[in-house]
């Protein structure tokens, strides 16, 4: 039960602090006992006394602070501890010796996770390996939601906030000096001048401006930008550039235009098709924030040896590809060697067959029917070849089962797969298994008014109940009718035959 307990409940603090049991916010208070929750995450497994609480919630506490303190952490454990946790010797919030500990895994912490992924990147970078630091740096950012500890009080955020953020803009800093390494000036260019406005004193940010345009190739706009930090730091601190900037200056002016810059392997793939088959989203995808969120967190979520495989499954009707959809879109940036998308037909009574797939895949890579081989295994063997290394989005829509799937599976551990299907697909090896029901009734509402407008369901509130009544929760029912119910700006609403207006859709069932 402690595995399980620790698996499902995890916290954030890189933007609101939040923490999360499975799909379940919990709701951890107000601002001050954020504040203790937070203070205990940042220990790190570190047990805090009630003296360490109070000073790191407050610059004048009140009367009966430890009181005070004692009660934020009685109700943060009633909050944190499902009621079929509290029974287990094992706590997650627990008293050590008078003290207090918060026992979660470093990975169910954002900003420690954070930290181990920007380690990744700098063992991979001492490596010489720029593709793999990138993703690692990239999988660090994308857990960045906002300022860190928002909205939490006390001297400890005060002082933890400004640690985070500053290592944060080191990141940022470092990623923007690999990208110059491997080569992607213009990428480099354009987050450098961004950060460069935000940030006109940090001098190694002016230095990544400085080396890129140097290496595009650009060496006047990369003397004016010397120029430029010279009179920002002469104006605002009185200084001139440090060492490092002098030292690239320097090297400019002797070496006039750049040497021919090494191979771009950016440049290298932009020569061969980059598929971008990601059908639309919808635009009136309502709800699932719970189910989207982890969808989109499991394609950030690489291994060293592994690809992110999500499923998504359900009954017909509930909307799997259209939160697929509306999930991928946000992730796209991590993907940049494009996205490939196939409709397996799985629910229908042809479904596709694997080998033709391969073959239009390997098609929008770039390869002509003349070197496609005939046989299945030596197309998926092909295909894992071109997309080795590559980074590349795979969405399986509508599958049918698992022998359908295995041929399509990337070998490449920065590749990544979202399958929708209404089977299980067991034993298929996945890194998150998201089933979806049907709509919560706010959700389902929040739906149909988008469709048909809320004056009309704020006039006849009884059928539109009756009509979300007779649709289950189904999304693509609700979407058949709240269509045709717009099309009817004026007039009664239609009459459905047999009585229930699911039953011409077919999604009933």
């Amino acid at each position: 039960m402690k595995d399980e307990g620790k698996s499902r409940t995890c916290f954030s603090l890189l933007g609101q602090v939040r923490a999360h049991h499975g799909d379940h916010e919990i709701d951890l208070g107000s601002p001050q006992q954020r504040a203790v929750a937070a203070a205990l995450l940042l220990a790190q497994g570190r047990p805090l006394t009630v003296n360490d609480l109070v000073e790191a919630v407050w610059e004048r506490p009140p009367n009966s602070p430890a009181s005070v303190v004692r009660t934020y952490v009685w109700r943060l454990r009633n909050a944190l501890e499902p009621g079929h946790l509290r029974a287990q010797p094992w706590r997650i919030l627990r008293s050590v010796a008078g003290a207090y500990l918060l026992d979660v895994d470093d990975d169910r912490v954002d900003w420690q996770a954070f930290k181990r992924h920007v380690g990744e990147a700098r063992a991979r970078r001492l490596d010489g390996d720029h593709a793999a630091a990138l993703l690692s740096y990239d999988r660090a950012l994308a857990l960045w939601r906002g300022d860190p500890l928002t909205s939490v009080p006390g001297p400890l955020a005060d002082r933890e906030r400004f640690r985070i953020q500053a290592q944060h803009l080191d990141v940022l800093e470092e990623r923007l000096h690999l990208q110059v390494d491997a080569g992607h000036y213009a990428e480099a260019i354009t987050g450098a001048s961004a950060l460069v406005e935000q940030h006109p004193l940090r001098e190694g940010l002016h230095q990544a401006l400085m080396h890129a345009l140097y290496r595009a190739g650009r060496q006047a706009d990369a003397l004016a930008a010397y120029r430029t930090v010279h009179r920002i730091l002469d104006e605002e601190l009185g200084i001139a550039p440090g060492p490092d900037l002098r030292s690239l200056h320097a090297r400019i002016l002797r070496a006039g235009r750049p040497a021919p810059a090494p191979p771009n392997p950016e440049t290298a793939r932009r020569r061969t098709p980059v598929p971008r088959q990601l059908p639309y989203a919808a635009a009136d995808f309502t709800g699932r924030v719970p189910q989207t969120q982890r969808v989109h967190d499991a394609l950030l979520r690489h291994h060293a040896h592994a690809m992110p495989i999500v499923l998504v499954t359900g009954m017909g009707g509930v909307g799997k590809t259209a939160l697929v959809m509306h999930s991928v879109r946000t992730v796209l940036a991590s993907y940049p060697d494009g996205q490939l998308h196939t409709d397996l037909r799985g629910a229908g009574g042809t479904p596709a067959d694997p080998g033709s797939v391969l073959a239009a895949f390997l098609r929008a890579l770039g390869h002509a029917d003349s070197v496609i081989p005939d046989e299945l295994d030596e197309r998926a063997a092909l295909y894992r070849t071109v997309l080795a290394r590559r980074r590349v989005l795979i969405v399986l829509d509508d599958a049918a089962d698992r022998e359908q799937i295995l041929p399509l599976l990337p070998g490449s551990p920065t590749c990544a797969v979202v399958v929708t299907s209404r089977n299980s697909l067991a034993p298929l090896p996945v890194s998150l298994r998201v089933t979806l029901g049907a709509l919560p009734d706010d959700e389902a509402l929040d739906l149909f008014t988008r469709l048909v407008g809320s004056a009309r369901v704020a006039a006849e509130p009884q059928l539109a109940r009756q009509v979300l009544a007779s649709c289950g929760g189904l999304p693509l029912a609700i979407r058949v009718i709240g269509s045709r119910l717009a099309a009817r700006p004026s007039g009664a609403w239609p009459d459905w035959p047999n009585g229930s207006p699911t039953n011409s859709t077919g999604c009933r069932n």
